[in-house]
């Protein structure tokens, strides 16, 4: 479907009105006859007090013809130019998937000709002390650095839509599509992108096999770097901690679900990293399953949810029947 959504009023109906779509030239002004036209259709009221916007809804999807168009609505205004062929996406696709390098936290340099004018070197390499006892500390080098300040969460939810993503579109995607500084390895870029996230979970697993989620900074909050706001990395004094105090026995579930989703996706480019996200993932189950929480003590999507999901994923990379038998024990719940 092609949509375009037009801005109006209650008080300067628009509905009916006659639009046109236009091809247009190198200089984006519109050449020729119209390719398509039509008339608008309300779609949506805001009504405050006194004054709303409406919103008007102009449907061309009937325009097949790839080419770059205008669409313009007599006395109310033209769109910028924009492209109707098989790739319209591509553009947007690269964009927000390289997105994840610049996030990254750790021990990666963006050299300029991944990073262009934004290359930098590692950053938020010294160790990071536990919160709960800060004589003791742990390098963190991975991850994504979250909304331009320096906390990392875990993100289990996206990481694991992320590779959910690889997994169904994956003969669209190679080494070298992103330029990126793993482009080259053998292992496709978008793989590469959500294993950065991967490699955080293994960071901050403990050594008993619990998974921790946050790294936060000092200021109250989590908000931005108090002195390094605006002057980049190397200039943030803002303390950062890993904050086992906010231990989730549900998020650790996810974060094993991931690593073990991991696992099985770099088998076919990486045996060695994929057998270390396994053992991750196989330690991580191991505590989960040592410390369930008694019924009715337990978190939203911990259990059954997020047991149910941990073990398909550990399933589908071990193929151990103790994962099977747990799969058919609470997938079969006569519809609860």
């Amino acid at each position: 479907r092609k949509l375009a959504l037009v801005a109006g009023s209650r008080l300067f109906d628009i509905a009916g009105r006659p639009f046109a779509v236009y091809a247009v030239g190198p200089d984006g002004r519109p050449t020729g006859e119209a390719a398509y036209s039509g008339t608008l259709r309300f779609r949506a009221g805001f009504e405050p007090k006194l004054y709303g916007e409406w919103v008007y809804e102009a449907d061309f999807s009937a325009l097949r013809q790839p080419g770059r168009y205008v669409l313009d609505v007599p006395g109310v205004g033209r769109s910028v130019g924009f492209y109707v062929n098989d790739a319209v996406y591509d553009y947007l696709f690269y964009h927000l998937a390289r997105m994840f390098m610049f996030q990254r936290n750790g021990d990666i340099a963006l050299p300029p000709k991944n990073a262009f004018e934004w290359a930098r070197g590692a950053c938020y390499t010294d160790p990071i002390p536990f919160q709960s006892d800060r004589t003791k500390s742990k390098r963190i080098l991975h991850g994504w650095i979250d909304a331009g300040d320096a906390r990392v969460y875990p993100h289990g939810f996206i990481t694991a839509k992320l590779m959910l993503a690889w997994e169904m579109s994956q003969a669209k995607h190679f080494d070298g599509q992103l330029n990126i500084p793993e482009s080259g390895n053998g292992v496709p870029d978008f793989l590469d992108q959500a294993r950065w996230q991967g490699e955080y979970y293994r960071d901050m697993q403990m050594e008993d096999g619990r998974c921790m989620g946050y790294l936060l900074t000092g200021k109250r909050g989590g908000g931005a770097p108090i002195k390094g706001s605006g002057k980049g990395w190397a200039n943030d004094t803002d303390p950062r901690y890993i904050r086992d105090d906010r231990f989730s026995y549900g998020r650790h579930l996810r974060i094993t679900a991931c690593m073990a989703m991991m696992g099985r996706l770099l088998k076919p480019y990486d045996a060695d990293g994929s057998a270390a996200f396994q053992a991750a993932a196989l330690k991580a189950w191991d505590w989960a399953e040592a410390n369930r929480p008694a019924p009715g003590e337990g978190e939203k999507l911990s259990y059954p949810g997020g047991t149910l999901w941990t073990a398909v994923e550990l399933w589908r990379l071990t193929r151990q029947d103790r994962f099977h038998a747990l799969i058919r024990e609470l997938a079969d719940t006569g519809g609860g």
